[in-house]
């Protein structure tokens, strides 16, 4: 019953976003959706963060944003906790290719709290030549620069 309920939600919101939304369960902590005004992927997130949770979101993340001929995301950490080791996070930066991030995608990631953490992970990116990964602590600056030409 709560399963079906759940599908009906899902099911009205994607009529009032235009199907402009991915059907994330309210216990997955993030949401993926898509912002037709700016072109733009968004990807929220809170609570526990690991690489297991950004790698089911990323999947749908990307699979929106190509479908709608989208290479830009926006995600935001603001309203978690890493809970990833150091060497986790590492491995996870350097495979990114995996996840079906393109080198022409840009993905600007906001973040609050863990910032060496975050820090890290940028650098790692960086070191593997992904110039259009960018971490920022202020979301406004964020959505500039992903939006910027």
């Amino acid at each position: 019953m709560r399963q079906a309920r759940f599908r009906a939600v899902i099911s009205v919101a994607r009529a009032l976003t235009g199907g402009n939304m991915a059907e994330n369960s309210p216990t997955t902590g993030y949401r993926v959706d898509y912002d037709p005004a700016t072109g733009v992927v968004r990807a929220t997130f809170s609570g526990a963060l690991n690489a297991e949770k950004i790698t089911r979101a990323a999947h749908e993340g990307l699979a929106l944003g190509r479908e709608r001929g989208c290479t830009r995301y926006l995600v935001d950490y603001r309203n978690t906790v890493v809970t990833d080791a150091i060497a986790d996070t590492y491995f996870f930066m350097s495979n990114l290719e995996r996840l079906g991030l393109g080198r022409s995608d840009r993905a600007a990631i906001v973040y609050e709290r863990d910032a060496e953490r975050h820090g890290f992970a940028e650098l790692v990116a960086q070191n593997r030549g992904w110039a259009n990964l960018r971490y920022f602590t202020n979301m406004a600056a964020a959505e500039e620069w992903l939006t910027a030409e």
